[in-house]
């Protein structure tokens, strides 16, 4: 009896304790030292009148217990002034979140500060901290930035940076600067996007409700790799959610011009594309290295062969569907024991979008062999109707292990997309061989990204005066175009044929590209002090391994003695027209080999490695004034196994691990901070960066876009470019996250990489070449400010706007002078220079916002352009390409409901003014013609989104 009471009295203290830990809320906070905006360790937090309390850990954060009520919290460090936040509530069963507690410099003066809860839960406001006292020229945009405007991916969120403009809705363009001199990051390191051969990972693939935030670097500090030069786009993760999350988003959008049109071109594919894999049907149904016998020699296996292929040529008329999305997310913290606390994020999301252009225009024109006449000439006109779906599918899992002094993480991460594309363009060829050309094209492309983040941070001593800090993040990317089909027919009015002299022999292609990258670093900081003064040093190394392997596999379809065609690329291979021994007429498909259906100069191994140490000291010379020094050492180096088949002197070359490019050089940096005010920064920086081609670009491929019809040609003889950067910037933070900003920038290159048109015969082929020095010097203004100042009654009305001014300069090559004043116009004047490839000479971004906690209701207008720039450089009779402005107009209104605004139901119109995309060629004195023309309408979005914190 005596053993049941002892069991019943423990289960009773057991459910007591339970139900009294239910009745308790949580409370965690973020407490920061505001002289330079990080995390302040082993600060202490109480709730007054209680006896609860903590101390934050090395990431400055802290958990306190407690009965619900209304509580004031202080928050203290020796030294500082200690922070009374008045009016805080904790719930039961509830976290409340204060993400933003700031300890200034103690003085007679400055004691205690008291502050209400309210302010320490704006996340908008922290992120302009880090702003304030970061040691770069720094911007960005917080989650709490993406709920208010209802950015659901990264790519429309950062869109709203300073001098942060997005092309094709995916990739980061900084300043204007093209793809190659802007760097993307995932949580501080280099990942290869979905198209490895750009320096910028697609940005919409990552859906907002798993970002903590996105910043924008644009000054260098030795830390940083050196391969980027108008900025770092980091795009940081959520690693310990502070509560519990658990969020479910799906949208539809559609598009009056594109979806539901019965008009749309497509092709039956696999089962599977829907998620973005193929499953299997464009699978190469024959061994590379086995060669298709000629017909001449009567071997049977050449029927036998071709009839592997899948016979599907046409592009097909179907109804094309809305574009659809759907993503879940959550995350938490868990209490493993005193020690360990273990945080947990994870998130699935996919995207469907169709996209149809009733008319997508892509011509070629000339200049006059005449030179006294300006007018451009026809060369070849090409136009039709083009469909392509993309689905994407991403997956993430983040695990964090911390204790006071470590945190361990680990992050997996696949991205997959699969694009399929289909169109049936006619091609008016007018100036060679003039004819017209049917072509149905068919094209499938799977890719994909495997990355893994494992990291670990550690305080080395009691006084967290060393720190240590560890990553490595492997990753696969992986690109299978798969079976590329393009049928042209030559109709002379009456009749088609299958003409090699006219249109070539319809080809039929694999690309595979497998591509592994290893980077790995270590740093290490130590506070001390430098003239009475906080210092820092920080030094490390990193190391990074590339390897892609490429290979393109292509057939050739061609045709003994058939004739009455009737247009229908179906026909090539339908049962009775495949070649046949005993007529010795039909279709059959050949090997661009004997043995072989590998194309020498576009099969190839290449392999990068890049070891770099650095140093780096940020040391004050007065209280309000801060520098920050440093150099980077890179030893980098590229070598390429391949074959050049029309090498230097037209003659084959085989490369066998050959060194492209081996470089060693020292990067150094500076920057000078004067803090004029305790709201105003003066900003100075130097640098010295750099700007390296890609894998395809230094190499001897020749890739033919069959979708554009233009050739894309490597140049094993590129070097790097050398760039000097000067900063300088006045800012100004007011309070409710309001700011103001004015910069200047200045950047010198030297060897600077650009596509130039090929040559004269080939006006569709591009090359990259190293072209003359060049420099860029610019101007940004920010501002973000409520309307208050108008009337009070407009506090929830803000505007935030942003522009940005830029003038480029590249002097001539020698081979582009020289090619440019042989083909000048009469009365046409040569400068020295012109404007540089892909810089936009200015940016607008301007977004009026309207706020409304209370009823919930956010909505903004937001309005973006950049100016005319330079798409493609011609050469020869080629003349320079241009693209046009294009006035992005975008609505969103959001409503939040239900008692906790958990619920949120948003609409948005894209591209209200509905302008077209428009690149043209532009001559002397002669009038532009269309390049290429596509329009994407305007899209009306419908978004739901459930929040669980």
């Amino acid at each position: 009896m005596k053993n049941f009471q002892s069991l019943f009295l423990v289960i009773l203290s057991i459910g007591l304790s339970i139900q009294t830990l239910a009745q308790q809320g949580t409370l965690r906070g973020t407490v920061y030292e505001d002289l330079n905006g990080e995390p302040l360790f082993y600060a202490a937090a109480a709730l007054k009148g209680t006896s609860s309390g903590a101390v934050s850990d090395f990431d400055g954060k802290f958990e306190i217990k407690a009965e619900p009520g209304i509580y004031i919290l202080e928050v203290s460090f020796v030294g500082l002034a200690t922070v009374k936040i008045e009016g805080l509530e904790i719930k039961a069963g509830e976290v409340t979140v204060l993400d933003n507690i700031r300890l200034k410099d103690a003085s007679n003066e400055l004691e205690m500060i008291t502050v209400t809860a309210e302010t320490m839960k704006n996340t908008e406001s922290a992120l302009l901290s880090l702003k304030k006292k970061s040691v770069n020229v720094m911007d960005g945009i917080s989650a709490q930035k993406f709920r208010k405007v209802g950015d659901s991916d990264a790519a429309t969120a950062v869109n709203r940076v300073p001098g942060v403009s997005i092309q094709g809705g995916k990739y980061v363009y900084v300043r204007g600067l093209g793809d190659r001199y802007t760097k993307t990051m995932l949580n501080g390191m280099d990942v290869p996007g979905l198209d490895p051969d750009r320096n910028a990972i697609q940005m919409d693939i990552f859906p907002t409700n798993i970002l903590e935030n996105i910043t924008v670097v644009k000054s260098f500090t030795a830390d940083l790799p050196a391969d980027f030069t108008g900025g770092v786009v980091n795009i940081e993760t959520k690693d310990f959610p502070d509560k519990k999350t658990f969020s479910i988003s799906a949208s539809a959008g559609f598009n009056p011009s594109m979806h539901f049109n019965n008009s749309f071109r497509t092709y039956e594919g696999g089962s599977l594309d829907f998620l973005g894999f193929d499953d299997g049907t464009r699978t190469n149904p024959l061994d590379p290295n086995t060669g298709i016998p000629n017909p001449v020699l009567g071997d049977p296996s050449t029927a036998e062969l071709t009839e592997r292929f899948n016979p599907t040529l046409a592009a097909a008329q179907g109804t094309s569907l809305m574009n659809l999305s759907f993503g879940i997310s959550g995350g938490n913290q868990y209490k493993v024991n005193e020690k360990y606390t273990l945080g947990l994020n994870a998130s699935l999301s996919y995207k469907n979008n169709t996209e149809f252009y009733s008319e997508f225009i892509n011509n070629s024109y000339v200049k006059a062999d005449e030179l006294d006449v300006n007018p451009l000439r026809k060369n070849i006109l090409s136009t039709g109707p083009a469909g392509v779906n993309n689905a994407f599918l991403s997956g993430m899992l983040g695990l964090a292990l911390k204790s006071k002094t470590a945190k361990y993480r680990l992050n997996i991460m696949h991205l997959q997309n699969g694009e399929k594309k289909a169109a049936y363009f006619l091609d008016s060829n007018i100036v060679e061989n003039a004819n017209v050309i049917y072509r149905d094209v068919l094209e499938y492309s799977q890719r994909s990204i495997t990355n893994v983040l494992l990291s670990g941070n550690h305080l080395l001593n009691e006084d967290a005066t060393w720190v240590f800090d560890w990553k490595i993040s492997p990753t696969l990317a992986v690109i299978l175009d798969k079976d590329i089909r393009s049928t042209p027919y030559v109709f002379d009015g009456q009749d088609y044929a299958i003409d090699a002299s006219e249109a070539d022999w319809p080809p039929r292609l694999w690309r595979n590209l497998n591509e592994i990258d290893v980077p790995a670093r270590v740093d290490l900081m130590r506070e001390h002090k430098t003239w009475n003064f906080p210092a820092k040093l920080k030094f490390g190394t990193g190391f990074t391994y590339k390897r892609r392997n490429y290979e393109i596999l292509n057939y050739q379809l061609q045709d003994i003695g058939v004739s009455n065609y009737t247009g229908n690329a179906d026909e090539l291979l339908a049962d009775g027209n495949i070649w046949d021994v005993q007529s010795g007429t039909g279709s059959y498909y050949a090997t661009v080999g004997s043995n072989t259906s590998r194309e020498p100069g576009n099969t190839y191994e290449s392999t990068q490695t890049n070891a770099s140490v650095y140093v780096s000291e940020e040391f004050q010379f007065a209280t309000r004034l801060k520098a920050i020094a440093g150099v980077r050492l890179e030893n980098y180096n590229q070598y390429y196994t391949g074959t050049d088949p029309t090498g230097p002197e037209g003659l084959p070359v085989d490369y066998e691990n050959e060194n492209f490019i081996s470089s060693t050089k020292l990067f150094p940096s500076a920057n000078l901070i004067f803090s004029a005010t305790e709201d105003q920064n003066i900003r100075f920086s130097y640098s010295r960066t750099i700007a390296r081609p890609s894998f395809k670009e230094i190499s001897a491929v020749n890739i033919l876009d069959f979708y554009t019809g233009r050739r894309f040609i490597g140049n094993p003889e590129l070097d790097e470019t050398d760039i000097n950067n000067l900063d300088l910037r006045w800012e100004y933070f007011m309070k409710k996250g309001q700011t103001f900003s004015v910069s200047a920038f200045y950047k010198d290159f030297t060897n600077p990489i650009e596509v130039v048109a090929y040559n004269e015969a080939a006006p569709n082929d591009f090359q990259p070449q190293n072209v003359g020095d060049a420099r860029v010097v610019g101007l940004e203004f920010e501002v973000r400010k409520n309307l208050d100042f108008i009337n009070p009654k407009l506090e929830s009305v803000s505007i935030n706007a942003n522009v940005s001014l830029i003038d480029s300069r590249v002097s001539y090559a020698e081979q582009e002078l020289v090619s440019r004043k042989n083909n000048a116009r009469v009365g046409e004047e040569i400068l020295d220079y012109r404007q540089m490839q892909g810089q936009s000479p200015y940016l607008v971004n301007v977004g009026l916002a309207y706020t409304e906690p209370k009823s919930g209701i956010e909505t903004g207008l937001f309005y973006n352009v950049q100016g005319k720039k330079l798409f493609l450089v011609g050469i020869t009779q080629n003349p320079d390409v241009y693209e046009l402005p294009f006035h992005s107009l975008n609505l969103n209104l959001l409503k939040s409901f239900g008692e906790k605004k958990q619920y949120q139901v948003g609409l948005g119109i894209d591209n209200i003014l509905g302008d077209d995309r428009e690149r043209v060629f532009e001559s002397y004195q002669a009038d532009s013609q269309l390049y290429s023309k596509w329009s994407p309408g305007t899209t009306f979005k419908l978004r739901f989104r459930y929040n669980l914190q």
